[in-house]
């Protein structure tokens, strides 16, 4: 359970960071709008490489 919150963490930190980056991109005139559809692309990518890292860089125990 405890990786679980790990992955939780890192996934609502991943999402935050990813927020901000678009809103500045708004802010500083980079996209005439909030692109939603780079927020979701960004998100669902940032999702899976979280996913695969949990998956596949476990500690195998001997």
């Amino acid at each position: 359970m405890e990786d679980v919150g790990k992955f939780l963490v890192r996934w609502i930190i991943m999402i935050l960071i990813i927020g901000a980056y678009v809103a500045f991109r708004d802010i500083i005139g980079w996209d005439e709008g909030l692109d939603w559809s780079r927020f979701a692309d960004f998100s669902a990518l940032g999702t899976l490489g979280l996913f695969l890292l949990a998956v596949y860089s476990r500690k195998k125990a001997d």
